[in-house]
This record gives C-alpha cells, sequence and structure tokens, in this order.
C-alpha cells in the first residue's frame, strides 16, 4: 500500500525462537528492526511512493542469530489524496507524492527552496537541478507536474487555487490540465480525457499571482 508493505520469505528449520526483520528507505542507511514467529511480516507506517530494502535472519534465542540475507526492495504506492487538499510543500513526505515527467530537457519540475511564496518550499522550473527558478529558451519539449486527487462526484463545488509565477514567451506557456488517473502525461502529449482548465498562465517577470478555477466533479 501507500504506508505499509508485507514481506515474506521461505521456512528455516533451524529458526526456534523466529526471525529478525530489517528494514530502511533507499536514501537513509538507518535501519528499523521487528521481529515475528511467522514466514512474513507487515512494515507499517512507511513513507509513501518509495524505495525501501529489507533483510532477514534467523533467530535460535534472543541473543544467537545467522547471519543477514542479502537486500531486497520494494516500493510503496503513491498515497492519493482527498479534499480538501492543501499542499505547501514543506511536508516532504506530501511532497513525494506529486511526480514529475521532465524527460530530457534542460528545463525541469523540481521542490526545492529558489521559489516560494510562503514557508521555505516551492515547486519550481528549474535549469539547474534545482539550485535556481530558473528556463532556458527555447523549449519544444513539454514537462509535468502531476498529483493523484480523489474528488467526489457527490461534490457540486470543488474550488483549485494556487500561486504562480511565469514570464513566459508564446511559444513556452504554462498550462493546467484535469485529468482522470488512468492516463499519465508523455512528452508533448496531452493524457487522454483530460480537460485544460482555463488558459495558458502569465506574469510580469517575478510577479506572483493567484489562479481559481471551480471544477466540475463529473469531468
Amino acid at each position: 500500500t501507500d504506508s505499509s508493505a508485507t514481506v515474506s520469505w521461505n521456512a528455516v528449520p533451524d529458526a526456534t525462537a523466529g526471525y529478525e526483520v530489517a528494514y530502511h528507505l533507499d536514501s537513509d542507511s538507518n535501519y528499523l528492526t521487528v521481529t515475528t514467529i511467522d514466514t512474513f511480516c507487515v512494515l507499517p507506517a512507511l513513507q509513501s511512493f518509495s524505495e525501501y530494502l529489507w533483510m532477514v535472519r534467523t533467530r535460535c534465542s534472543a541473543t544467537n542469530q545467522s547471519a543477514w540475507s542479502t537486500d531486497a526492495m520494494f516500493h510503496t504506492q503513491i498515497s492519493i489524496a482527498h479534499v480538501p487538499y492543501h499542499c505547501g510543500f514543506e511536508d516532504a513526505v506530501e511532497s513525494n507524492n506529486w511526480q514529475f515527467v521532465n524527460g530530457t530537457d534542460v528545463n525541469k519540475w523540481c521542490i526545492g527552496t529558489a521559489a516560494h511564496t510562503s514557508g521555505e518550499m516551492g515547486m519550481y522550473i528549474t535549469n539547474d537541478n534545482g539550485e535556481h527558478n530558473n528556463y532556458s529558451p527555447p523549449s519544444s519539449f513539454s514537462v509535468w507536474a502531476y498529483r493523484d486527487i480523489y474528488i467526489d462526484s457527490t461534490l457540486n463545488d470543488v474550488l483549485l487555487t494556487f500561486d504562480y509565477r511565469n514570464a513566459h514567451v508564446p511559444a513556452n506557456s504554462a498550462r493546467v490540465f484535469m485529468g482522470p488517473p488512468s492516463t499519465l502525461p508523455s512528452g508533448n502529449n496531452v493524457p487522454e480525457n483530460a480537460v485544460q482548465l482555463g488558459s495558458s498562465l502569465a506574469t510580469a517577470y517575478n510577479e506572483w499571482k493567484s489562479a481559481y478555477y471551480m471544477l466540475d466533479s463529473t469531468q
């Protein structure tokens, strides 16, 4: 799931006191451990859309264990958000649920500290891996940022609002789409059945504005 995983292994006859499982984020070397008498274990409180490494060893007693197995990997699912939803990109766990399709273009989406309206973090385009909120024109390639958010069809009025700045040239604009999660953006292709919200976004250089869209939950 997005917050837990079940790992399993073959039984070992000498495991008279059960097994010990160790696991950690691929980006963090600090292991957490749990013990069990079963040949499976549910690992709780995991970070969504993240890679984890895990390994297991037998326990003949509380002080006598085998060597660890080799590392294996699993990947947690994306957490689907529900309305009401707010994201200021200050929470690293929630920010991790935003997905980017950047391709090979020098201009890429990222989450960092170079552009924000409040707090210390924001999501922005960069041409130097997040150090600055810079853009290298011209570009004929589309890059995408998206988040899965569930909107109940019984909701009549759902307001989407966010702050933005985009001093674009006509050929390089910023647009917002809403669509089903079954189709994902790719390159310059708009996802199938996606609906563009409003027109292209533009501001004067370094000027922040707020966008407002009333969403149709039946789309």
